[in-house]
């Protein structure tokens, strides 16, 4: 229903677009023949050259702006166009499968045109640890004739605060227990070093007083 309603307004768009043009031409059009008869005006002397450049000038600047205004409204238009026939590609293609029971390879391959899968991301990564805190990981799925697909995100206000939570305790937890690690192998660490530094100790001779 989303691509079907996408579909109408930018059929609705190219027609606008098509209207807009189809005025500027004929307003091109007139200012042709006005252009025609104030050379006239000039040739036969009824206005001077100053006043003829200073006229045409203007009709110059208007069919200037509105040639670039229609090539921009068609560029628009072969977008749309080129746009809306993809969705009604795609649409032809979900009503083809709008009764299946399993989702097979064969499905997948006529809907997916390709998957990107993103580098993973770590939130608390540094120089020295590049694989620290929340692992995440983009990836983008584009489907033939569409492109880039991101599905609406379908949850309540209050599942997305609740996830929300759960992340923030997960992150929490996560955090203390590193911290508590960390203490852990320092504690080790000075524990050796100290066993390391008595052994050494004790091996030297002690002189006589």
């Amino acid at each position: 229903m989303m691509l079907e309603n996408s579909s109408c307004r930018q059929g609705e768009t190219v027609k606008a677009n098509t209207r807009k043009i189809a005025k500027n031409e004929k307003r091109i059009a007139e200012l042709d023949k006005m252009f025609s008869s104030l050379y006239e005006d000039k040739e036969n002397g009824i206005i001077t050259v100053e006043r003829f450049k200073q006229i045409s000038a203007g009709f110059e600047r208007e069919q200037s702006a509105l040639t670039a205004e229609n090539e921009t409204l068609q560029a628009e238009a072969d977008a749309f166009k080129e746009d809306s026939q993809k969705t009604d590609r795609f649409i032809s293609l979900v009503r083809k499968y709008t009764r299946f029971e399993e989702l097979t390879t064969t499905i997948l391959n006529e809907f997916i045109e390709k998957v990107v899968v993103h580098e993973a991301v770590w939130s608390e990564a540094n120089e020295e640890n590049r694989r620290m805190g929340t692992r995440t990981q983009g990836v983008d799925i584009y489907l033939k004739y569409i492109g880039n697909y991101t599905a609406p995100d379908t949850r309540t206000a209050e599942e997305i605060e609740a996830e929300r939570v759960d992340g923030e305790k997960l992150e929490a937890r996560r955090k203390r227990q590193r911290e508590y690690a960390r203490k852990k192998a320092a504690k080790k660490v000075a524990t050796a070093l100290e066993t390391a530094i008595s052994e050494a100790a004790s091996d030297i001779p002690k002189t006589a007083a």
